[in-house]
């Protein structure tokens, strides 16, 4: 009996120390996750639609892992974000798509404060979400380097696929400092073959 628990305490100590090694990754999974179930809701689509206009209720967002890397390197961008140290950064990137070229392909990101979501519930997503809608609507859905990338090929429907990252910026010192968290989310531009 005492091997038996020797034994269950090694694998619980096992188990332990993974998911704190993966904590993060999974809980960014699960942020994504929950503010692609807010972009897909009918209450954000409803709040993000212009009177008389249908193009929220036939646009759908799926989450795509493999754009996670590119808010990253948005993120780091000497040129561009600067690790949300960048002059005007707040003016610029927040609450806004801005064009992002990594030399290849090209891409919109958009930068929202997500300092205040504790949890991850599509419903602290909404206001975000509704926003995010709005500002992608805007842009529209194209071949063309100004537009949304289209994953779908049914020209009454569109699908934007995103990738996200989670950054923090701290400024200030002493009692004055401030830690500020960021959603970098991303968006393929039309031009991307």
């Amino acid at each position: 009996m005492k091997m038996a628990k020797k034994l269950l305490a090694v694998v619980l100590t096992g188990v332990m120390a993974v998911s704190m090694l993966t904590g993060c990754a999974l809980s960014d999974k699960v942020k994504a996750e929950a503010l692609e179930d807010a972009l897909n809701s009918a209450q954000v689509k409803s709040a993000a639609e212009t009177a008389g206009q249908t193009v929220e209720a036939n646009t759908k967002y799926d989450y795509k892992s493999e754009l996670n890397n590119v808010a990253g390197k948005a993120w780091n961008n000497e040129n561009g974000m600067k690790a949300g140290k960048a002059d005007q950064f707040a003016t610029k990137y927040v609450d806004k798509l801005a064009a992002y070229d990594n030399g290849t392909n090209k891409y919109f990101t958009y930068v929202v404060d997500v300092t205040d979501v504790k949890t991850s519930k599509k419903g602290e997503w909404t206001t975000r979400a509704v926003e995010l809608r709005k500002a992608v609507t805007q842009k529209g859905f194209g071949e063309q380097a100004t537009k949304i990338k289209d994953y779908n090929s049914d020209a009454t429907k569109m699908t934007a696929k995103f990738g996200i990252d989670f950054k923090s910026v701290t400024t200030g010192e002493g009692s004055n400092k401030k830690t500020t968290n960021y959603a970098i989310i991303v968006f393929e531009a039309g031009a991307n073959k």
